[in-house]
């Protein structure tokens, strides 16, 4: 009978023992690893000093011009407007250019005219050299017919000079774009009559842009050429561009200020003419401590 109840027992005992080994054998898992905390960075390299200023300006094409006819006339074509990109050599607008082929082919006739003109003093000029040398003619025919004939023969020139400014006039009846770039401005419409050197359109390349700002006379002193500077656009405030000035007036402007240009190092086509900016400057001054410029949201405070 006891044998029958320590059986059972055993059995379980041996059970637990070995499900205990097992358990012992197995490692525990580790613990999941810990989520790396993104850090941005940045390597403070410069010593500054001095006091930030924020300064409101325009963006301005690097490279501009104004576009005009070089001749006056009324206006037959307009072929482009605000906006258009153009390119080289492009047609942009045309004069009527019938006034200018009319003169052309007036002076053609009158050149006909004086080419035949010296055909017929050389002839003469010959014919009265020869006679002289028979004897038989006076030196003074022999003089009046040369001067005949290198008269005419300037006048051949002056009509192939006459000829080549008709042919150069009738080509500026039409306008064509300098440079690749694009229209900014346009003030003729066809039918209107223009004068030579009226202005037409205003032009730009997209080469580079500039912003400009006017510094109080104040603060004109601290400012140096190649000084750098940030740029931010309210229409598009997800970016900040870098400039670096490259123009300082040594004239003041409206209300004593002093214009500057920066130059935008690293522009977008989103960038053009007429955007309002806003320019970060760090102004230095001789009496300023050097220290370095980090960004506000790298400083904490002390607890």
């Amino acid at each position: 009978m006891r044998n029958q109840f320590c059986k059972p027992f055993m059995y379980m005992l041996s059970g637990s023992l070995l499900l205990l080994a097992v358990s012992a054998c197995r490692e525990a898992p580790p613990p999941p690893p810990k989520p790396i905390r993104a850090i941005k960075t940045i390597t403070v390299a410069e010593q500054a000093s001095g006091k930030i200023r924020e300064f409101s300006g325009v963006v301005e094409a690097a490279d501009s011009s104004s576009i005009s006819f070089e001749v006056s006339g009324n206006v037959q074509e307009v072929r482009v407007d605000v906006g258009d990109r153009i390119t080289k050599g492009q047609v942009l607008a045309t004069l009527d250019p019938e006034p200018y082929q009319l003169t052309l082919a007036e002076i053609k006739a009158e050149l006909l005219k004086a080419r035949d003109n010296v055909t017929k003093t050389k002839a003469e000029y010959e014919r009265q050299k020869r006679i002289f040398e028979q004897g038989a003619g006076a030196e003074r025919y022999v003089e009046v017919s040369e001067f005949n004939y290198l008269a005419s023969k300037s006048g051949v020139k002056f009509q192939i000079a006459r000829q080549d400014n008709a042919k150069r006039d009738l080509d500026r009846t039409v306008l064509r774009a300098p440079f690749d770039g694009a229209i900014a401005n346009r003030y003729i419409d066809p039918f209107n009559e223009v004068a030579r050197g009226q202005k037409c359109f205003d032009t730009f390349e997209f080469t580079g842009m500039e912003v400009a700002i006017s510094i109080p006379e104040d603060a004109i002193d601290e400012i140096h050429m190649d000084q750098k500077g940030e740029i931010q656009f309210s229409v598009f405030a997800d970016r900040t561009y870098h400039g670096r000035v490259t123009e300082i007036s040594k004239v003041a402007g409206t209300a004593n200020a002093f214009p500057i240009k920066l130059t935008i190092e690293d522009p977008d086509q989103r960038i053009r003419p007429g955007i309002t900016a806003r320019v970060t400057l760090l102004l230095t001054g001789d009496d300023e401590k050097a220290a370095y410029l980090v960004p506000l949201s790298a400083i904490a405070q002390r607890g």
